[in-house]
């Protein structure tokens, strides 16, 4: 057992995996927003819970139009397919078509 997660030690798992099916919320009117803008082409900011199951802000990186200073943190690669995302449809386009960038 590490932080009450049985298997934790050996999985590396930081976060109830319960947790981390949760959407966030959008929370549109304040200033703790996790609804991507359309005027950053949907960099972000978006939220996760991955980090440590708390729900914060995170960006995509490269992309086309998005901001030119990159913003951190990153958002996992996954974060599009999460409970918060999914069903939105949005459509991110890169700047490059080079995965290493």
């Amino acid at each position: 057992f590490a932080l009450g997660l049985p298997g934790a030690l050996k999985s590396h798992l930081l976060v109830e995996p319960k947790l981390l099916q949760r959407s966030c919320p959008a929370s549109k009117a304040s200033s703790w927003s996790c609804v991507p803008l359309a005027a950053l082409h949907f960099a972000g900011p978006y939220c996760t819970r991955s980090f440590n199951g708390a729900c914060d802000r995170c960006y995509i990186p490269g992309v086309a139009g998005g901001p030119a200073e990159v913003q951190r943190p990153w958002c996992p690669l996954d974060v599009l397919q999460s409970s918060t995302y999914k069903d939105l449809g949005l459509k991110i386009t890169c700047k490059s078509k080079s995965a290493s960038q």
